[in-house]
């Protein structure tokens, strides 16, 4: 892969709705050759498709993160891909203690264990983990942007006992629209949905406003390209000083996801790196500067499922 797809798969991940002109300009390639790059790039499979990720805590629900130990998932696959029909956002397998990570929403308490139940049984797990998120951020783009023009992102990190907003039918059918497909235009969503462009439009400013949309994501297949996946989990020796190390972390480029945990391991991140030793660096940097890292897990994504 060369530099310029390099950028390109990047930019694309950081805004799906990216236009093929300004990809152009930045790439000093012509808007033809940007776009036939795209192509071979979702041809190849390094580019999946788009989504939007949403802040679950204020549209009323709790999320987790499900670590699993079976030998037998690599068997049930199948049915791994039809839990995204449900309530699940993300599924990986790592190396590890655990071979699989979940992250899943639950409106209650019920469908919680319900879904956990369903899980545990149908891939006979041997060992298993439910941690509770308590407040999570997700590295913003720079910019994104709309039919019209550049929206900026100004949000706070989500917390757990923020008071729920309201949204009415139309809100959620649009968010799921986006959460499918974040690079259909607005008019492609509105003729889907029996409403008008400029309606949806005034929404999608409110819900970024809301900080219910937080990104706009392209989907690729990293394990195809250069970069690797590597899930740090901390604890801390003051874990009433784990948002200090959070906003730290935030700052830092390599890291794709950060969230906050109810666990002895007080928070987690994603990290994108090319090489383990790059990744011993980051560490190595990150326990020279902060005294209150009291231990550090780390495990491996191997494949997205």
């Amino acid at each position: 892969m060369d530099k310029k797809t390099a950028t390109l798969l990047q930019r694309y991940t950081d805004n799906p709705r990216i236009s093929g002109s300004e990809l152009s300009s930045e790439l000093k390639l012509s808007k033809n050759a940007v776009l036939e790059r795209i192509k071979h790039l979702k041809e190849k499979k390094l580019i999946l498709g788009s989504t939007c990720f949403l802040n679950y805590f204020k549209l009323g629900y709790s999320q987790y993160l499900f670590f699993i130990k079976s030998s037998s998932f690599y068997q049930k696959k199948d049915f791994l891909k039809e839990l995204k029909l449900d309530c699940v956002l993300e599924i990986l397998s790592i190396y590890g203690k655990y071979n699989l990570y979940i992250k899943f929403i639950s409106l209650n308490e019920e469908h919680k264990q319900k879904f956990i139940e369903h899980v545990l049984e149908t891939l006979d797990v041997e060992d298993y983990e439910i941690v509770t998120i308590t407040q999570y951020d997700l590295k913003p783009a720079k910019k994104y942007l709309s039919e019209h023009k550049t929206i900026p992102l100004n949000y706070l990190p989500s917390n757990f006992n923020e008071k729920s907003i309201a949204h009415d039918k139309l809100d959620l059918q649009f968010l799921k629209e986006l959460t499918k497909n974040s690079e259909q235009s607005l008019v492609s969503i509105s003729q889907k949905l029996n409403t008008t462009a400029q309606v949806l439009t005034y929404r999608f400013k409110r819900l970024i406003n809301e900080n219910i949309i937080i990104q706009l994501y392209g989907i690729t297949e990293i394990f195809n390209s250069e970069i690797q996946l590597y899930f740090l989990r901390f604890e801390l020796t003051k874990p009433t000083q784990s948002k200090k190390l959070f906003k730290q972390l935030i700052a830092d480029e390599n890291i794709q996801d950060i969230s906050l945990l109810e666990h002895k391991s007080n928070f987690f991140c994603v990290l994108e790196a090319n090489s383990r030793q790059q990744t011993i660096k980051f560490i190595q940097n990150l326990l020279k500067v902060n005294s209150n890292i009291k231990s550090i897990e780390l495990d491996v994504f191997s494949d997205q499922i």
